[in-house]
């Protein structure tokens, strides 16, 4: 079978695609600019003799006339520019009407949802309460099936079109149903919420900022965007890069990052994740610093700090390279500048710490972020050349990774790349290459842990992922708010891009990708935020997709207007298209201070951003005195000898003695846990018997345990409880 310009296998009747005049820009293509514009790269409209041409192919050299010499002498190869694709007019249509139809039917369906739930409650309807009527989980997972299944409809319904929809755009009906859509999404980027920056300010300033984004997307700005690059490099390296580094005295949450923390020092400490610990957030990240053993125990604060801070920019450079590889040539400096903006931003109060942007979690960045967006770097460097073959044993690679590091995120991520694939029609051959290299990962690393003398212990995969299933810390979602507008952009990136990337054209389908793959990551993930509907940590991590699927709507936009006349029906499509992308851009104003992030990287906001331990009260970390103490103790005990401590790794690194813990927290363990607020909180079972069961197939004969978690060991069968000494209980197994 014939390939099409991007090496995807096609129907022979399905026609040549138009070509890519510009790899990896998102609306390039060879068709004819706009009368008033010259084509790309050339300097004034040339005249050519008429001639039968297809679509982006490189013609021979031009013969023209030198007046002095009066011969005639080649020119360079050129693009000859052609008359309007059809395919590209249908799908920069079709990116409208699905971002209308996802407007209108996901607002409808929260708000339908919504009143079924308050109608049929019988308990409590105050969302805040814990005996919330629990009609309202169930409205909450029902919105997302709706999204999921708004977003598959509409893709496959525009998938088979073939033919432009402008008029059914410009039709009253859709018309009424386009600008209701945009009503109900405006209101919910309006919301005002701390967390995630936006606010009334802001969705004005957006739409005032359309035209501008228009004009920046299109043909029109190719000579002047470039010059933006050292506004936005200088940009990034007073305000936005500090904002991204932490320090031992200079954390944003020594709380929650207490447990990122130690879950990344696991390998190094002798403990892998997925075999000796339930990870949480995920600890496959930690494997690089194996070989760094001896550096990272000698300053294990600044060096781990060091490299979560290493990977937070990493993993916001990639996102803003994924972005500009989806935007076309001569227009990539727009990328940081619609991207970084809505992630990283101020704290809400003058004299705060904590930032309202998404860098005061590792969790988000780089924990449950950076492998899917390196992975969504890798799928838009395959779709630009699918006969790729290492290219798409790449993304196999790292979506494995991805899901093994953190089921939540990597999972969504592997179904979306497996989507993505499907939808290109890569064939056969990529997809057994991704599989390949999928499964070949897995084996990889159980073969590693055998080695190392452990094994895969597939339940520890998803232990956290059922405990929150199982209801705890649940929230409902209110009954509107930002969620509907994160949600409604996912759900057009994913509609609007999904027959893009099926039917072609060449031109679009690049940044479709980067759309499709995004829109359908943040999709997928969704049931994260559902179970536990916070702004902070749960809602801030989907502008993260959101962000990218909002630039594949842009780009979208643009073609539209560039490949038709604007008319005022259209007019409403074009700006619920743009308005995601141009309200993440106004939250520049939001941009961190110098002066906070000096105050904090020079330890202006201790002890209150110090280095802890994952206990839930301020306690630190085992220092070299306490390391001493422990090993004193570990003298008198039956060897071999195991730690049991809060951050375990940390005491591990420190006193040379493994670490016994299957949990960074091992207060999850107990009965009564402090942060879950419940006077008969159990504890949870399901950990304690995975931490009993691995202390019991273990060698070790003796487990030092700290005087705040020892009760945790209390359940284990085969080990005797030692009295208190000097804030430790030693566990001893019994012989036999």
């Amino acid at each position: 079978m014939p390939r099409d310009d991007v090496g995807r296998y096609r129907p022979k009747d399905r026609g040549a695609a138009p070509a890519l005049t510009a790899v990896g820009g998102g609306i390039e293509s060879a068709e004819k600019p706009p009368a008033s514009f010259p084509a790309d790269g050339d300097d004034a409209p040339v005249e050519r003799e008429e001639k039968p041409v297809e679509h982006g192919v490189k013609q021979a050299p031009v013969e023209r006339d030198d007046a002095a010499s009066g011969r005639r002498r080649p020119g360079p190869p050129r693009f000859v520019p052609t008359g309007d694709s059809a395919g590209e007019t249908t799908s920069a249509q079709a990116v409208l009407l699905a971002t209308a139809g996802a407007a209108f039917l996901t607002v409808a369906a929260v708000l339908l949802l919504t009143g079924w739930a308050y109608a049929t409650a019988t308990g409590s309807t105050d969302l805040n309460r814990r005996d919330v009527d629990p009609v309202f989980e169930v409205r909450d997972k029902l919105v997302w099936i709706a999204a999921l299944v708004i977003a598959g409809s509409l893709g496959l319904v525009l998938a088979l079109i073939k033919r432009p929809v402008r008029r059914l755009l410009e039709s009253w009906p859709v018309l009424f149903l386009t600008v209701a859509g945009t009503a109900g999404v405006a209101y919910s980027a309006a919301w005002v919420d701390g967390w995630i920056g936006f606010g009334p300010a802001n969705l004005l300033l957006a739409v005032a900022l359309v035209p501008l984004l228009v004009f920046a997307v299109g043909p029109w700005s190719r000579g002047a965007v470039p010059f933006l690059w050292p506004a936005v490099v200088a940009l990034g390296l007073v305000l936005y890069l500090p904002a991204l580094w932490q320090t031992p005295r200079g954390m944003y949450d020594p709380y929650h990052a207490a447990r990122n923390i130690d879950e990344l020092l696991g390998p190094v400490a002798g403990s892998f994740p997925l075999s000796d610990y339930v990870p949480q957030y995920g600890g496959m990240l930690g494997l690089p610093l194996i070989p760094f053993r001896s550096l990272v125990a000698a300053d294990v604060e600044w060096w781990i700090m060091s490299y979560l801070s290493v990977l937070s920019v990493i993993t916001v450079v990639a996102l803003c390279v994924a972005a500009a590889m989806m935007l076309p040539r001569g227009r990539r400096a727009l990328a940081p500048l619609l991207v970084i903006p809505v992630l990283l931003m101020k704290p809400s109060s003058p004299d705060g710490l904590t930032p309202a942007g998404v860098q005061r979690l590792f969790q988000t960045i780089p924990e449950r972020s950076l492998l899917p967006v390196l992975l969504g770097v890798v799928l838009l460097l395959a779709a630009s050349r699918m006969q790729a073959r290492s290219r798409w044993i790449w993304v196999g690679v790292i979506s494995c990774l991805a899901a093994l590091h953190n089921i939540e995120s990597g999972v969504p991520a592997t179904v979306a790349a497996a989507l993505l694939l499907v939808a290109l029609r890569a064939g056969w051959r990529a997809l057994g290459y991704f599989a390949a290299a999928w499964i070949g990962v897995v084996v990889v690393y159980a073969g590693v842990l055998a080695l190392a003398g452990g094994s895969l212990r597939p339940e520890y995969w998803a232990g956290f992922v059922l405990e929150f299933a199982n209801g705890f810390a649940q929230l409902p979602m209110p009954p509107y708010g930002n969620y509907v507008f994160v949600l409604f952009v996912l759900v057009a990136g994913t509609a609007s891009a999904f027959p893009v990337v099926w039917r072609g054209p060449a031109a679009m389908s690049v940044a479709a990708t980067g759309g499709l793959y995004f829109g359908a990551w943040g999709l997928l993930m969704f049931p994260y935020y559902v179970g536990r509907s916070s702004s902070l940590g749960q809602l801030q991590f989907f502008l993260i997709p959101a962000s990218v699927a909002a630039i594949w709507l842009l780009i979208g936009a643009a073609r539209a207007v560039q490949v038709r006349r604007l008319t005022p029906r259209l007019a409403y499509a074009v700006l619920l298209c743009c308005l995601p992308a141009a309200l993440c851009a106004t939250t520049v104003m939001k941009a961190p201070w110098p002066e906070t992030n000096l105050k904090r990287l020079t330890g202006g906001f201790s002890p209150d951003s110090d280095f802890r331990s994952t206990a839930h009260g301020p306690r630190p970390v085992v220092d070299e005195q306490q390391a001493q103490l422990i090993r004193d103790v570990s003298a008198d005990a039956r060897k071999p000898v195991g730690l049991f401590f809060t951050s375990g790794n940390v005491a591990a690194l420190r006193t040379g003695l493994p670490n016994a813990s299957v949990l960074a927290v091992p207060q999850e363990l107990m009965a009564r846990r402090p942060w879950s607020g419940d006077p008969n909180d159990t504890g949870n079972a399901a950990f304690r018997r995975m931490q009993c069961r691995s202390l019991q197939q273990s060698d070790l004969n003796s487990v030092i345990a700290e005087d705040l978690i020892a009760d945790a060991l209390d359940s284990c069968t085969g080990f005797t409880r030692g009295q208190l000494d000097r804030g430790m209980v030693v566990f001893t197994r019994t012989s036999g």
